[in-house]
């Protein structure tokens, strides 16, 4: 798991630097692929920022939990109700 100071140093050396996701991830020393940078440009860009925390949990906001829990439910029941006809 990176820090989010880590996190924030490997985006703004993609955007300042404009290396490509591979060569930051190399100059960083950081393994495996790139997808992890990319999800990371991703959010920066969207919101100009990055979660502290990187936990799955904080992945989504309450409001959008709820929804898609009400639409799996809902999802859930029309199954059930094609499956008794």
């Amino acid at each position: 798991m990176y820090s989010y100071e880590e996190r924030m140093e490997a985006v703004k050396l993609y955007i300042d630097c404009g290396f490509s996701f591979a060569t930051v991830r190399r100059k960083l020393g950081y393994p495996g692929q790139y997808s992890s940078l990319r999800a990371w440009y991703e959010e920066y860009a969207q919101t100009s920022e990055l979660r502290e925390s990187m936990k799955r949990s904080d992945k989504y906001t309450k409001e959008e939990k709820r929804r898609r829990n009400l639409f799996l439910g809902e999802e859930k029941s029309a199954d059930i109700e094609s499956l008794a006809s």
